[in-house]
């Protein structure tokens, strides 16, 4: 019996096994098909094998930003509204026009309302206008005014509202931060006690040092009178940080606002310098940038320190003053004595065109580039062009220009201005970056007392309305309030909001209550918003400074704490727990070296370097623990405290900065006797923010002990047993994971079933959501056109550095051996070897960077290595410490060591641990000893290398476990996810490492630069290879070392390293028959289906959606009507872009094929709507409307939705539609990928390898390791298999061919130098590829530009052109002809 499925024909009655392999990234999914031999699997003649491509999704961070901006600028100008009609009436009876004229302050003169007659913005009285107002007897700057208002010095009562209402509006443009938990203008260090203790404690390891406490580091920061460098010098001392403890000096440097690099505050190793440096503007928009790079945790440790640090400057910015415009003020005065110095000493001491080029210049560094204004009436001509956005206007620019211009001068107006600019203090600005770091509460304490002032010149502040508070107390409360983030959104149109509204009307700081049910709407805001369990779908998420989830992550470290290489008890794990964690380093970062001084005084080892399995700073320690034990004391053991301690830090997560409903929350607790109103006083200035991955459910997850049938929650079998979270889930000695897949598949929906809206309760980022649902879209295919389900799915998620192993860090290799090496003297120079080494490229193999590692010695004989036979493999080796053919470990830093290849075969052979006669030999000790001292070596090598322990079964089984489990939460997720969705069927995972060893193996190099087919092989791959680890190891590993791994006197008869070298049968399945005289085995199928070209490409489609255009807007003189966007879409007299700007770069959302002209001369032509008119088009009259506006005569509409990235075949080539420009012509992409043979696809492999080394080499004009196998010979073969493809195969149909070009270049070819070869063929190469890029091929006498592909949108003339949609697999397909519809 067949059923018939849209096309294909499945049989029914014979439902056979069959395999899905899958290769996950953001941005692509590579599918195959095949039966449990690896044959691809065929539907209607085509191979069951795709890529899907798509583009990688935007973060909801992304999103959200630009909701929350866009939310902000709604309730400003809502505020600023209201401040306008509390002033209306007293303003209007004296200038009627005082609104109108700074609403049309924007508008040219002939576009302004018609009752303007001047040119003035704010006044226009007659006698006092702008020029009077601004005049510098006046008020030259807005702080002038503010303080004429704090001192009441204003007498002029007719003009006394309108600047009352100026100086009100200017501070609510700059209301300052709220990131202080407090209510009171009286700032003082307390206020930022944990913070100070923190940064303590992250510099010192301690919140006090000796008597030192945070606040004496505050004093020495707010010190206007020294240096940076003092300041860091001074810290250092007095908390006896020595120069030699690089870290901590770093982190001291990063306090005190110098430049500092992260790489060396927190010991972590990447390529580029990871700058910090709050003192400038651009700290502000690197912090993203700066969290990926270091992580949370340490980002973490940066924000106080930027907090300590603002607030020291906080103090430095008042100068002593009780309100900001008084030093402001002085800041102005001060800036025009030093300029009035400055000009003096140019005059006097150098001549007339340095004078001009500092202060009628725009040039870089110069005074007006500073100001970034170049107002002189004789500036120089060339500053003209430079009135705004300078280059090199920083106040460090200018001082290095000062400096420089002043070298050779000595007197003592130069000295008194050094000295300044040595302070920071010469030319202060008033606006700065620094004006960041003000709070709110600064603001408000200047703007209360010019409200008291002004109350007696204006009776209707003091008047009171129907919410009882007088108009004076109103703007107080708007100034400092902000709607908690736990109320959200609260408009009427707000579709993201949640807020459960009481009663309708505009909500205000003193209605909110009134207005919006508060209790409600926070618990709709835990519902919606608290993300769910990555693990248990439903389950909310634990706050992540709860007790359980911080107890969860120190055990889930602590765990792998290993002495001599092995696991510590559990007794004494607990010990430490209780002793360090909760005693010793209460609330405290706990480091390496604390446990081990704590092991050391239970003489349990004698040196740290004994200790493994943890780093030297573990990333999770108890500081809620510590906050709730310094207000409970010891009744915080007790378990109904403990419950309590976790609801108030579940409300303190909730309510973040809305502190009213946290303590409304506290207080509770107080009248029901558990705490005092001291407490609450005390907990309400902690803060708890952030929420963890893990429900309560979770940790709590009941499960049994198989070996005791106890029961035993997660959490506390992680307190029992020194198993981390990953291994008790997927231990086979306990029911965890069945457990949880019951949970899941009570709560889980089945494949066809699962919808993308039901990705929302899992913890995913938004790329990785759509990858996820991107490959459940194909399973549905796939299960849909094979009947039922898979037998086994084999994933590999996109690999991150860690797992590429020393791939990602070999760039870091020089600077750690040049930084190791600093400390190194004797005659030879080793620095200036290692930088050749590099430069060269040679410093990338393993055996030179081990060499170096090793000081140049033998690390199992001592004795020194000649380099000159180094890469001699007949006298040395690589050798794996722990056998690779037991672990497969490659890393180079944990795992390999050069020796003699003598010693190595003879003495050491494929065996653990490294021989007694080796081990216990002094010399041999000595160097080891040394080079771990040193830092040569790390602990684990240490470990490794000085144990005399053999390997146990429970780190066989681990080593194997590795090759079988993925470690990585989301990938485990998916794999949860799969499971659930897919009952019955086996989800494995297939190893990158392995799938990568495989290819090398059996030289399967993959180029990402000649098409995209890699994405399918992989994932064919993925079942080869995943099948026979999981075939061969089962899913329980100890059970194969138990019962089935045969031993041989010391060794195991299973090989790592050599996996394929037998043949894998279990069960009468046959996952691998190795290569034997019998035949070539396994190998011979997959490399004939490796060496296939019939992966079917697809690319997602889509509306573009987002952003309408470039957020930059662009000035008057380069907007363009036809394609630019007014800056105020809304505004009527800002519609001409050539006048006002506008944005540009106008953002395609789809493309529209249409007929239009008249009758006899039809034509037919693509169109673009871009997507700041789709939302204006919704219906068909609309789109016939848009087209005659564009000038179109008589237009019919052919196919109105012709999504971006939608395949076109034009003319028999396809491509891919992207963009269309202002000319009307079609920009596309290349779709037809170019197939060439393994031996080229392995040859242009090294060609990309090359071409990337010529380039750095380029840039860092070094010295170039040349790749032997790349010859001029070869360059020219495959020159003439690309000119072949272009001028006979489908790709002379290409809309740009090159093929002529190239076969007439061949001569000029030769003549390159193999170079230029090597860039031209990649070049040429990628030309065919997905990848978009514009090249030259001049050297070959063709066209100074080649990449871009555009073709006049007219397709009247146009011989083919068809829509053709594939679906996601591929294997169904459409066509429409876009020319006979």
């Amino acid at each position: 019996m067949s059923i018939y499925f849209g096309g294909f024909f499945m049989n029914s009655d014979k439902r056979e096994d069959y395999y899905v392999g899958l290769d996950m990234g953001t941005g692509s999914l590579g599918g195959a098909v095949t039966d449990t031999q690896y044959h691809l699997l065929k539907v209607k003649g085509k191979d069951f094998w795709f890529v899907r491509e798509y583009e990688t999704a935007k973060s909801q961070l992304d999103r959200r930003t630009h909701r929350i901006a866009k939310r902000r600028l709604q309730r400003h100008k809502a505020r600023i509204g209201l401040i306008r009609s509390y002033f209306a009436e007293d303003i209007l009876k004296h200038d009627p026009l005082f609104y109108i004229r700074q609403d049309n302050s924007k508008y040219y003169q002939e576009d302004k309302d018609a009752r303007l007659t001047t040119k003035d913005s704010l006044f226009a009285d007659p006698g006092y206008g702008d020029k009077e107002y601004h005049d510098v007897k006046e008020y030259p700057t807005i702080f002038h005014l503010r303080q004429a208002l704090l001192r009441d010095q204003i007498k002029d009562e007719e003009r006394y509202s309108r600047f009352l209402y100026l100086a009100i509006i200017n501070m609510f443009e700059h209301r300052g931060h709220f990131l202080l938990n407090t209510e009171s203008s009286d700032l003082n260090a307390y206020m930022i006690k944990d913070v100070g203790e923190l940064v303590m404690n992250a510099i010192c390891g301690v919140s006090e040092y000796g008597s030192v406490t945070y606040k004496e580091i505050i004093e020495i920061l707010e010190d206007k009178n020294i240096s940076r460098t003092a300041k860091k010098d001074q810290i250092a001392s007095k908390i006896d940080i020595k120069k030699s403890e690089k870290a901590q000096m770093e982190r001291i440097k990063c306090l005190c606002g110098m430049e500092a690099d992260a790489r060396v505050m927190f010991e972590i190793e990447a390529d580029e310098k990871i700058k910090i440096a709050f003192q400038q503007a651009a700290f502000e928009d690197e912090k993203e940038e700066i969290e990926a790079a270091i992580g949370e945790e340490r980002y973490l440790i940066i924000e106080n320190m930027k907090q300590l640090y603002d607030y020291s400057q906080l103090q430095s910015v008042l100068n002593g003053f009780d309100y900001l415009s008084d030093a402001r003020v002085q800041m102005y005065e001060k800036h025009k004595e030093d300029l009035h110095l400055l000009k003096k000493v140019y005059r006097k001491n150098l001549d007339r065109e340095m004078y001009n080029r500092m202060f009628r210049s725009g040039e870089e560094g110069s005074y007006c580039a500073y100001s970034n204004s170049t107002n002189s009436v004789d500036s120089l001509a060339e500053a003209k062009k430079y009135r705004r956005n300078m280059k090199k206007r920083s106040q460090k620019d200018l001082y290095d220009r000062i400096k420089k211009d002043l070298k050779e001068v000595h007197d003592a107006d130069v000295d008194a201005i050094r000295k300044e600019m040595e302070l920071e203090r010469f030319l202060p600005k008033q606006i700065t970056g620094a004006n960041g770091i003000i709070p709110n509460q600064v603001h408000r304490k200047e703007l209360k007392k010019i409200l008291e002032n002004a109350e007696h010149h204006l009776d209707f502040l003091k008047e009171k309305d129907e919410s009882g508070y007088t108009v004076s107390e109103r703007i107080l409360m708007l100034f400092s309030s902000n709607i908690p983030y736990y109320v959200g959104p609260v408009g009427s149109g707000s579709k993201t909001g949640w807020a459960k509204i009481k009663e309708s009307g505009q909500v205000l700081p003193w209605n909110m209550e009134q207005k919006i049910d508060i209790e409600q709407t926070s618990e709709r805001f835990i519902t919606n918003l608290i993300r769910e369990c990555t693990y248990l779908s439903g389950e909310k998420v634990l706050p992540k400074q709860s007790l359980l989830y911080e107890s969860y992550c120190v055990l889930n470290e602590i765990n792998n704490l290993r002495i001599h290489g092995k696991r510590i008890v559990p007794e004494l794990k607990q010990d430490i727990y209780k002793e360090v964690f909760q005693g010793s380093r209460l609330g405290k970062k706990v480091t390496k070296k604390n446990i081990c001084t704590y092991l050391i005084n239970r003489g349990l080892i004698t040196e740290e370097s004994e200790v493994s399995g943890i780093d030297k700073e573990i990333n999770a320690y108890l500081p809620s623990y510590g906050k709730m034990y310094s207000v409970f004391g010891e009744r915080l053991r007790k378990e109904a405290v403990q419950e309590i301690a976790e609801k108030i830090i579940y409300y303190g997560t909730i309510y973040g900065d809305a502190k009213s409903m946290f303590r409304k929350k506290l207080n509770q607790y107080v009248s029901d006797g558990w705490m005092t109103e001291y407490q609450v006083k005390r907990i309400s200035g902690y803060k708890f923010k952030d929420w963890a991955r893990l429900s309560r459910s979770m940790l709590c997850l009941s499960g049994c002990d198989k070996s005791t049938g106890e029961k035993i929650s997660l959490i506390r079998a992680m307190w029992e047993y020194n198993l981390n979270f990953m291994e008790l889930i997927y231990s086979e000695d306990f029911t965890f994971q069945k457990e949880l897949e019951e949970r899941r598949k009570a709560l889980g929906k089945t494949l066809q079933e699962f919808q993308f809206e039901d990705l929302d309760e899992y913890y995913y980022s938004a790329p990785v959501k759509r990858m996820i649902w991107q490959a459940v879209q194909a399973l549905k295919e796939i299960t849909q056109i094979m009947g039922h389900n898979p037998k086994r799915i084999f994933i590999e998620m996109t690999r991150t550095e860690e797992e590429k192993g020393e791939q990602g860090r070999k760039n870091s290799r020089e600077k750690r051996l040049l930084k190791l090496y600093e400390s190194i003297r004797d005659e030879r120079n080793w620095a200036a070897e290692i930088k050749n080494a590099n430069a060269s490229g040679k410093l990338n193999s393993k055996k030179l960077y081990l060499y170096y590692l090793q000081m140049g010695r033998d690390v199992y004989t001592g004795e020194p290595i000649d380099i000159e036979d180094l890469f001699d493999d007949s006298r040395y080796d690589i050798d794996h410490i722990y056998p690779r053919s037991l672990t497969n470990d490659n890393n180079i830093e944990n795992n390999l060591v050069l020796v003699s290849k003598t010693i190595n075969q003879n003495e050491k052979k494929n065996d653990y641990p490294v021989p007694e006669k080796v081990r216990t030999n002094k010399k041999i000790r000595d160097l080891w000893h040394t080079l771990h001292k040193m830092g040569f070596m790390n602990d684990e090598k240490y470990n490794r290398l000085t144990s005399t322990e053999r390997l146990s079964e429970e780190q066989l089984a681990g080593f194997i476990a590795r090759q079988l489990v993925e470690t990585a939460q989301g990938a485990k997720g998916i794999a949860e996810l799969m499971k659930a969705m897919l009952p019955g069927t086996d989800i494995v995972y297939a190893k990158a490492r392995n799938v990568s060893d495989f290819r090398k193996e059996y030289k399967m190099l993959k180029s990402r630069l000649v098409n995209d087919y890699h994405h399918a092989q992989d994932a064919y791959l993925n079942i080869v290879v995943g099948n026979v680890y999981f075939t061969k190891f089962t899913r329980n590993p100890m059970n194969f070392i138990k019962k089935e791994a045969r031993r041989d006197g010391r060794n195991y008869d299973y090989n790592l390293y050599k996996m394929y070298s037998k043949d894998i049968i279990r069960n009468g399945e046959k996952a691998w028959i190795a290569t034997s005289e019998q035949g070539p085995g396994t190998i011979r199928l997959v490399k004939e289906t490796m060496g296939k070209n019939t992966p079917i490409i697809t690319r997602q489609t889509f509306e573009q959606r987002g952003e309408l255009f470039n957020l930059q807007p662009v000035g008057k003189y380069s907007a363009k009507k036809d394609n630019y966007v007014p800056l105020k879409i809304n505004d009527e007299k800002m519609q001409d872009v050539s006048k006002y700007g506008g944005y540009t770069s106008l953002n395609p959302s789809y493309f529209i094929f249409i007929e239009h002209g008249l009758e006899k001369k039809r034509k037919k032509c693509f169109e673009v709507i871009h997507s700041y008119y789709a939302a204006q088009i919704k219906t068909e009259k609309d789109l016939i409307d848009f087209l005659l506006q564009k000038g179109y005569k008589n237009p019919r509409v052919i196919n109105a939705r012709i999504k971006k990235n939608a395949l076109i075949k034009y003319n028999g080539y396809f491509l891919y539609i992207i963009g269309m420009d202002a000319r009307k012509n079609i920009e596309f992409s290349n779709a037809t990928a170019m197939c060439l043979k393994n031996k080229y696809i392995q040859y242009v492999c090294k060609l990309e390898k090359m071409n990337k080394a010529i380039l750095l080499s380029e840039k860092q004009k070094t010295n170039l390791h040349w790749d032997e196998k790349i010859t001029c010979k070869s360059n020219l073969e495959l020159y003439r298999e690309l000119t072949e493809k272009h001028l006979h195969s489908i790709y002379q149909r290409h809309p740009r061919s090159i093929g002529k070009c190239l076969a007439d270049g061949e001569e000029a070819f030769k003549l390159l130098d193999i170079e230029e070869q090597v860039k031209i063929i990649c070049d040429i190469v990628q030309y065919t590829s997905f990848q978009r890029g514009v090249f030259s091929l001049k050297v070959l006498g063709g066209p100074k530009e080649v990449g871009r592909i555009r073709i006049s949108g007219n397709m009247t003339e146009a011989k083919e052109c068809k829509l053709v949609n594939y679906s996601i697999t591929g294997m169904y397909k459409t066509e429409m002809d876009l020319l006979k519809k």
